[in-house]
Protein backbone atom coordinates (compact mmCIF):
# COMPACT_ATOMS: atom_id res chain seq x y z
CA UNK A 1 0.00 0.00 0.00
CA UNK A 2 1.11 3.80 -0.65
CA UNK A 3 2.79 5.40 2.28
CA UNK A 4 3.60 1.82 3.99
CA UNK A 5 7.08 0.99 4.90
CA UNK A 6 7.66 -2.34 4.45
CA UNK A 7 8.85 -4.28 7.80
CA UNK A 8 12.02 -6.16 7.19
CA UNK A 9 12.35 -9.00 9.63
CA UNK A 10 16.65 -9.74 10.12
CA UNK A 11 17.14 -13.22 10.76
CA UNK A 12 19.11 -12.24 13.65
CA UNK A 13 18.08 -9.76 16.05
CA UNK A 14 20.76 -7.54 16.15
CA UNK A 15 20.98 -7.96 19.94
CA UNK A 16 22.85 -11.22 18.92
CA UNK A 17 24.79 -9.40 16.08
CA UNK A 18 26.52 -6.83 18.76
CA UNK A 19 26.99 -9.76 21.34
CA UNK A 20 28.34 -11.65 18.35
CA UNK A 21 30.89 -8.50 17.35
CA UNK A 22 31.23 -7.54 21.08
CA UNK A 23 32.92 -11.49 21.06
CA UNK A 24 34.91 -10.82 17.62
CA UNK A 25 36.36 -8.00 19.79
CA UNK A 26 37.10 -9.98 22.58
CA UNK A 27 39.24 -12.60 20.97
CA UNK A 28 41.01 -9.16 19.06
CA UNK A 29 41.99 -7.57 22.29
CA UNK A 30 43.53 -11.32 23.85
CA UNK A 31 45.49 -11.95 20.43
CA UNK A 32 48.59 -11.86 20.83
CA UNK A 33 51.12 -12.23 17.52
CA UNK A 34 54.80 -13.80 18.37
CA UNK A 35 55.04 -16.57 15.65
CA UNK A 36 54.65 -17.17 12.02
CA UNK A 37 51.18 -19.88 12.86
CA UNK A 38 49.72 -16.65 15.35
CA UNK A 39 50.29 -14.08 12.48
CA UNK A 40 48.52 -16.65 10.43
CA UNK A 41 45.39 -17.17 12.61
CA UNK A 42 45.67 -13.61 13.05
CA UNK A 43 45.16 -13.25 9.54
CA UNK A 44 41.86 -15.53 9.20
CA UNK A 45 40.24 -14.27 12.19
CA UNK A 46 40.57 -10.79 10.43
CA UNK A 47 39.14 -12.04 7.17
CA UNK A 48 36.51 -13.70 9.31
CA UNK A 49 35.11 -10.51 11.24
CA UNK A 50 36.21 -8.30 7.82
CA UNK A 51 33.76 -10.77 6.23
CA UNK A 52 31.17 -10.70 9.12
CA UNK A 53 31.26 -6.63 8.88
CA UNK A 54 30.41 -7.03 5.39
CA UNK A 55 27.58 -9.14 5.63
CA UNK A 56 26.32 -7.05 8.48
CA UNK A 57 26.66 -3.75 6.07
CA UNK A 58 24.86 -5.43 3.37
CA UNK A 59 21.59 -6.28 6.10
CA UNK A 60 21.89 -2.63 7.43
CA UNK A 61 21.92 -1.44 3.81
CA UNK A 62 18.73 -3.82 2.47
CA UNK A 63 16.95 -2.67 6.18
CA UNK A 64 17.38 0.97 5.46
CA UNK A 65 16.39 1.14 1.66
CA UNK A 66 12.67 1.36 2.29
CA UNK A 67 12.55 4.06 4.54
CA UNK A 68 15.41 5.56 2.20
CA UNK A 69 12.73 4.82 -0.87
CA UNK A 70 9.60 6.09 1.24
CA UNK A 71 11.47 9.31 1.88
CA UNK A 72 12.39 10.19 -1.67
CA UNK A 73 8.47 8.79 -2.39
CA UNK A 74 7.44 11.77 0.08
CA UNK A 75 9.59 14.61 -1.58
CA UNK A 76 8.61 13.47 -5.09
CA UNK A 77 4.84 13.81 -4.25
CA UNK A 78 5.42 17.11 -2.50
CA UNK A 79 8.19 18.28 -4.85
CA UNK A 80 5.51 20.05 -7.28
CA UNK A 81 3.28 21.24 -4.82
CA UNK A 82 6.27 22.79 -3.50
CA UNK A 83 7.40 24.12 -6.71
CA UNK A 84 4.26 25.54 -7.73
CA UNK A 85 4.11 27.77 -4.36
CA UNK A 86 7.15 29.11 -4.91
CA UNK A 87 6.59 30.58 -8.40
CA UNK A 88 4.04 31.48 -7.18
CA UNK A 89 5.77 33.35 -4.21
CA UNK A 90 8.54 34.68 -7.08
CA UNK A 91 6.24 36.17 -9.35
CA UNK A 92 4.67 38.14 -6.63
CA UNK A 93 8.04 39.23 -5.63
CA UNK A 94 9.07 40.05 -8.83
CA UNK A 95 5.81 42.73 -9.05
CA UNK A 96 6.50 44.33 -5.69
CA UNK A 97 10.15 44.57 -6.99
CA UNK A 98 9.02 46.57 -10.70
CA UNK A 99 6.64 48.57 -8.75
CA UNK A 100 9.05 49.63 -6.22
CA UNK A 101 11.72 50.16 -8.64
CA UNK A 102 9.00 52.13 -10.90
CA UNK A 103 7.84 54.80 -7.59
CA UNK A 104 11.88 55.19 -7.14
CA UNK A 105 12.18 55.79 -10.85
CA UNK A 106 9.55 58.52 -10.45
CA UNK A 107 10.15 60.03 -7.03
CA UNK A 108 14.03 60.55 -8.60
CA UNK A 109 12.34 62.02 -11.75
CA UNK A 110 10.28 64.50 -9.29
CA UNK A 111 13.00 65.44 -6.88
CA UNK A 112 15.57 66.39 -10.59
CA UNK A 113 12.26 68.34 -11.93
CA UNK A 114 11.69 70.03 -8.63
CA UNK A 115 15.65 70.79 -8.81
CA UNK A 116 15.62 72.17 -12.23
CA UNK A 117 14.37 75.62 -11.50
CA UNK A 118 16.78 76.40 -8.93
CA UNK A 119 19.56 75.18 -10.69
CA UNK A 120 18.84 77.10 -13.47
CA UNK A 121 18.45 80.37 -11.04
CA UNK A 122 21.76 79.82 -10.26
CA UNK A 123 23.04 79.30 -12.95
CA UNK A 124 21.71 83.11 -14.40
CA UNK A 125 23.02 84.45 -10.95
CA UNK A 126 26.35 83.13 -11.26
CA UNK A 127 26.24 84.90 -14.93
CA UNK A 128 25.86 88.08 -13.24
CA UNK A 129 28.20 87.73 -10.31
CA UNK A 130 31.59 89.01 -10.65
CA UNK A 131 34.15 87.07 -8.94
CA UNK A 132 36.74 88.07 -6.17
CA UNK A 133 39.75 88.66 -7.11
Amino acid sequence: MEGEIPVTTPTLDSNEILMAATMRLQEANALTIQTAEDLAAASELFNEIKRERDEHERSRVAEKEPYLQAGRDVDAKWKPILTTADSAASVITNKIRNFRDEANRRAQEEQRRLREPMCAKRRTAAKFTKPNG
